[in-house]
Parts: C-alpha cells; structure tokens; sequence
C-alpha cells in the first residue's frame, strides 16, 4: 500500500499543549512545512521534554520525505508518554513506509487501545493483510471490524469489496463494490469494471467510464476501459485507452501486454511484436503476469 500520514494526523488539536507547540501545531494545520520544520527544530532544542512538539516536528519531518528523523522524533514523543492514537498511528505508519511490519502492527494495536472507537488502525491493518500479506481473509475481518466503528467509510467499503474479488466471491463483490460507490469511494467503478468485463462489457464500460472520470490521474482506469473496449471489440478506442495508461505509467506491465493484444488483433504485428519485448522486458523486472 502506499503510505501517506492522513490529513487529520496533521491537522491535529491538542487539547493541552504548551504555547510554543501552540504555534507549531498551527503551522503544520495549515501546511506551512518548511516553517513548521524550523520552529520544531528550535522548538525541540529548546524544549526537549515537550512530546507535542517532537510529534509536530516528526508531522513536518514525514511532510519534507525526511523519514528516519520522522521516526525518531514520534518514538521521542513516545518516550515523553506522549500516549495517543494519532501518535501510534502516524508511528506506525511511519514503520510501514521502512517495512517494518512488526513495529507498525504493534502501533496500530497501541492505537486501538488508546482509542477503541477510531476505525482508522483497523483499515491500516486490514491494507497491510491485503496488500503486502495477500491473506485477504485476515484483512476482510479488520475491514469488518472497521465497519463497525464507521460504517459509511469509502475505504473500509472499498477495500472490503477488493477482499471479497480476491477471495472470489464475485457476486458479494459486486454487492460490495456497488455500496462503496453509493458511498463516495472513487475506486469502487474500477472493481465494478474489472468484474463485468467478461460477463457484462456494456455494463463494464459504463462502470470503467465513471473509474476514468472519477480518477483521471490512475493509469489503472485507462487500462480497464480499454479491456472493456476490446472486448467489445472497439479496437481503435482500446487502443487509445491503453495509450493512455502506458503514458501515465510506462512501466505498466499488464498495459503493455493489453497493448500487444490490441495491435495484434488489428493485424499490426510488427508493432505488436516490439511491444511483446518490451513486455517481456517488464516482467522480468516486475515478475509475472
């Protein structure tokens, strides 16, 4: 999964905090980094026992892609018993991004004590069963568990629905994927897409048609739109789409093979077989497909 501390990790407001983190925190709610990452630097110099501050300063640390010193500022705000789910949140976040799992797994759960009624460690976890684990049973229950606490989550809906396709269990997928949609989450078209491909293109298209709009920066929603086009036979408009992904991501390996597939089928096969290497170049790097 791709990590990122969550907007409100950010935009945080103690309740009881000392008037120099005071004016940091305010800093860091508006997204002025580099002045938040020179007032916390002082701030923590000059303060050394304030955990707010190296909290806030690890918040602008992890904004500037300074990760190591990020980590060590929040453990810094740990060790002043600095004890609150955004801590163990971001912490743990923070141990993702350097893979180690066992760190970030014992935050998220130092999360959920500090508060049992925050689905937010309960998605993290869920991602990280699903994404870097592939155990998609494991992960729908922390998706379920997080549906309890916040049953109109776009994410914890989405990513339920991505666990139930992964476990083939297409029809509550698409129950689920369709709910996920209902509920606002942008990439629930994509597995409404991914699925009807095969048994319903037209209904496919219209879904991978609503993925492209509504994430028009993801090469993934080019890529599905032009299966469904393809296999609606619209090669030229396949073609175009499949463009599209391969430019928003060149080292798309599926896409190039898709790309192959196109050209073939309208009977450009020495393009094709350029592309055929050039795919055959990715999966080497990339494994198979």
């Amino acid at each position: 999964m791709t990590v990122a501390l969550p907007a409100a990790l950010a935009a945080l407001v103690f309740l009881q905090i000392s008037p120099g983190a005071l004016r940091l925190q305010e800093l860091v709610r508006r997204g002025d980094w580099s002045a938040a990452l020179d007032a916390g630097n002082d701030l923590v110099r000059r303060d050394p026992g304030d955990p707010h501050a190296h909290y806030l300063l690890g918040v602008a640390l992890w904004q500037g892609e300074d990760k190591v010193r990020a980590i060590q500022a929040f453990r810094s705000a740990e060790r002043l018993d600095l004890d609150s789910s955004y801590l163990h949140l971001a912490l743990g976040l923070a141990y993702y991004e350097a893979s180690q799992f066992l760190l970030f797994k014992r935050q998220m759960q130092k999360a959920i004590s500090s508060d049992p009624s925050d689905a937010r460690p309960f998605i993290h976890l869920g991602r990280y069963y699903e994404s870097a684990v592939n155990d998609f049973e494991r992960a729908l229950n922390y998706f379920d568990k997080a549906l309890q606490l916040d049953p109109a989550s776009p994410d914890g809906l989405f990513f339920r629905a991505y666990c139930l396709e992964g476990l083939r269990r297409t029809e509550a997928a698409q129950q689920a994927y369709a709910v996920a949609a209902g509920a606002g989450s942008p990439r629930a078209s994509l597995g409404m897409a991914r699925l009807l491909t095969e048994t319903d293109p037209n209904a496919a298209l219209s879904w991978a048609t609503r993925a492209v709009r509504d994430n028009p920066s993801v090469p993934e929603a080019a890529y599905i739109r032009a299966r469904v086009l393809l296999a609606l036979e619209r090669n030229d408009d396949a073609l175009a789409d499949v463009k599209l992904a391969i430019e928003r991501d060149p080292d798309h390996p599926e896409a190039h093979f898709l790309l192959y597939r196109i050209l073939r089928s309208m009977g450009r096969t020495g393009d094709a077989a350029e592309v055929l290497a050039k795919f055959k170049e990715l999966r080497v790097t990339y494994g198979d497909y």
